[in-house]
């Protein structure tokens, strides 16, 4: 949470503009610069976002649209709500992202659009996915909840497809009380946008609230004293169950706020939030790369096997969100883990095919949502990341990812 976001609320109450004012025009403006993108249009989340988009780009009931099986439970939850039809392809094992080479087996008649989700940040293949949708007149479309300032070739997703949606929920590297981002270079496509949102109601009052108080409750919970105290012992106790922190916040702390299938205007005071983590994103990232970069080190140095970034052999530039460790046990490592007061995650993607369809044909996926331990970077200081290498060496190599 950045610092001055305490006092930047505290201002916008006194003038009364937690709702509505002027942030709301100067955060889309400042977005659509920082990706180079024509437009950006925000609302009250990520699948609100997701849900504009396809309305607006035409999509009925009953047409289907091609996404990856290993992916956040929310996207396929969305198209179904819609009445959409989601044709699930495997992922790419080496960094978990949906294999392009998978597309023509799911082609069909009805198959309108692409989403290419992101995952921990890592760039898709899109010059490949972009290639695949323009041959079949299909919409593409990017989820980048994870993605905010990473490239390939230099160029930000966000910007390579019809549009684009970002969410700024409380568990997401980039966050402003919950919120969604849309962004498009189609500017007749963000004007059917915007006409939707601005037929939406403002944010109401007590969600806006119940989003700060979590915001809140989580970074102090979050802070050493509290962590040890108070969140420590619970996240013990969670892991004897296979829980960590963000599924127990998913099923609790999130159905207290407003439901993902609701939409309204994102709230002035997200707005200022969100211009004030902006300007900082940057910093963020290259602190981040700098982890990234230090822990691989230590690894070498250490002779560990190294849990890094796959998209690193390809020509793009990743946002650092995890340290992805693959590990046949993994919930034995992340107990251990834990006991050595590294806190991780396990279940932030879904192998949604099995989840919706009951269906086993993406091996990939299940295993990557079998294996696949999220250990989150900006937590990562050098004594943690030695514990974490005392740990993996402890364990064994199991397969990096």
């Amino acid at each position: 949470m950045h610092p001055g976001t305490a006092w930047a609320l505290l201002r916008l109450a006194v003038k009364g503009q937690l709702i509505s004012g002027e942030c709301v025009g100067h955060f889309e403006q400042a977005f659509a610069k920082y990706l180079s993108a024509a437009e950006a249009a925000a609302v009250s989340s990520g699948s609100a976002a997701l849900a504009l988009i396809l309305e607006s780009l035409g999509l009925q009931a009953g047409d289907e649209v091609i996404l990856p099986a290993y992916t956040c439970q929310s996207v396929p939850g969305c198209l179904q709500s819609l009445g959409q039809v989601p044709r699930f392809v495997d992922c790419d094992p080496r960094d978990d992202n949906m294999d392009p080479g998978r597309f023509s087996a799911v082609l069909t008649a009805r198959t309108r659009a692409i989403i290419a989700t992101h995952v921990f940040g890592r760039p898709c293949a899109m010059e490949s996915i972009e290639r695949f949708a323009r041959e079949h007149r299909l919409f593409l479309i990017e989820d980048c909840a994870h993605a905010l300032g990473a490239t390939i070739k230099g160029r930000k997703l966000g910007t390579w497809g019809d549009a684009a949606y970002f969410s700024l929920s409380l568990t997401k590297p980039f966050g402003a009380f919950n919120g969604g981002m849309v962004v498009t270079n189609d500017r007749e496509l963000a004007a059917r946008i915007r006409s939707k949102i601005d037929a939406l109601v403002p944010l109401p009052r007590h969600i806006l609230w119940r989003n700060m108080l979590s915001a809140y409750a989580l970074y102090w919970l979050t802070r050493p004293v509290l962590f040890t105290s108070v969140l420590y012992p619970a996240l013990r106790l969670l892991s004897w169950f296979d829980r960590d922190l963000i599924s127990a916040y998913n099923s609790t702390f999130r159905s207290l706020l407003a439901s993902r299938s609701e939409r309204f205007k994102l709230s002035n005071a997200q707005a200022c939030v969100g211009l004030l983590m902006l300007r900082a994103h940057n910093g963020d990232m290259r602190s981040r790369a700098e982890k990234v970069a230090s822990f691989r080190d230590l690894c070498a140095r250490a002779d560990c096997p190294l849990p890094g970034d796959a998209a690193a052999e390809v020509d793009a530039s990743a946002y650092p969100y995890f340290f992805i460790i693959k590990h046949p046990r993994r919930s034995e490592l992340a107990r251990e883990l834990l006991r050595r007061r590294i806190d991780t995650g396990k279940f932030l993607m879904r192998d949604c095919a099995a989840l919706f369809l009951g269906t086993a044909d993406c091996p990939h996926a299940a295993a990557a949502y079998a294996d696949s331990l999220q250990i989150p970077v900006e937590h990562c200081e050098p004594s943690e990341m030695a514990r974490i290498i005392e740990v993996l060496k402890s364990h064994g190599s199991g397969e990096g990812a």
